[in-house]
């Protein structure tokens, strides 16, 4: 009987051990709350020693789709630190109720470093205006809120869409465009001549 006890103790020991290490679960959160989430993180292990470079979302049903109701099933914040002097890029994918860091060494490039404090417009504000604007819908199912580099400065984006269409809604104001604010259509600035 006492080999028993003794047993029960250790194995009731060892799941309430286990459970401690468990990761904390966001379920159907936001991708506000999962970006606070991540920053966190991100802040816990690196202080301010980190850059956030974008969100990556992927959506339920096409954008076209009848039945998109901008619902979203995977989702990944992308980062970049200096460790011992080298770049290394984390990436904190959201899918379903789990989450994972993956990290590579090397850089993020294409874009300018997000600060939290330009963003007005949730993810969920921006698939409104997105829809309620009269540009073609993309067969597409990803949005990336990012702050593209180019021959001219703009806020972070909302991005609808993929290479071929794309919706593009800015993260500060809300204004719909569908080409990118740093390289609109009406770009006539050579290569040579960009700030």
């Amino acid at each position: 009987m006492k080999k028993f006890i003794f047993g029960a103790m250790i194995l009731f020991l060892a799941l309430g051990l286990t459970g401690c290490n468990k990761k904390p679960v966001l379920g159907k959160a936001s991708p506000e709350k999962a970006q606070q989430f991540d920053l966190k993180l991100m802040s816990e292990k690196f202080g301010q020693d980190f850059r956030w470079y974008e969100t990556d979302i992927v959506l339920k049903y096409f954008l076209d789709d009848e039945k998109q109701d901008g619902t979203w099933t995977e989702l990944s914040n992308i980062f970049q630190v200096a460790e011992d002097g080298d770049p290394h890029v984390y990436f904190i994918d959201h899918s379903g109720d789990s989450w994972i860091i993956n990290d590579k060494k090397g850089f993020w490039i294409e874009d300018y470093p997000i600060n939290p404090d330009s963003l007005k417009i949730s993810y969920q504000k921006a698939y409104e205006i997105m829809m309620a604007s009269n540009y073609k819908k993309p067969h597409s199912k990803h949005c990336i809120l990012r702050n593209p580099i180019g021959p001219l400065e703009c806020n972070p984006q909302w991005v609808f869409g993929n290479v071929r269409s794309q919706i593009w809604i800015d993260a500060t104001t809300g204004k719909a465009t569908n080409s990118c604010p740093a390289f609109p259509a009406d770009l006539n600035m050579p290569l040579g001549e960009w700030p």
